[in-house]
């Protein structure tokens, strides 16, 4: 049995660097156990906490802002830095699944 935090590690060691689990997988194991994932093109999906809450955050996006903020993720200016949001709503998981199919 390999515990969810460990998932990347795991796959990383048996050659499976791209493998990605299912969206609704992904916001569960980002939100609920502090798990993070190498998405396409050099995006990495982490939780981040704003204000006390837990936020699905995308990092190293900047550049796809304009098609992310079209699929349903946010921006906020935070310390003097654009970052990039999924909603944490019932919405999370088809809004990455989009935000996966733009990174490629």
């Amino acid at each position: 049995m390999v515990n969810a935090v460990d998932i990347q590690s795991v796959t990383e060691q048996l050659g499976l660097k791209n493998t990605l689990l299912s969206p609704q997988e992904l916001v569960s194991l980002v939100l609920n156990e502090g798990y993070s994932q190498q998405l396409p093109g050099g995006v990495t999906l982490r939780r981040s906490y704003i204000a006390g809450e837990p936020r699905l955050e995308l990092v190293e996006a900047l550049s796809l802002a304009d098609r992310l903020v079209a699929v349903g993720c946010f921006t906020e200016i935070i310390q003097w830095r654009k970052r990039i949001f999924i909603p944490t709503d019932d919405k999370a998981a088809s809004i990455l699944a989009d935000v996966v199919e733009i990174l490629g």
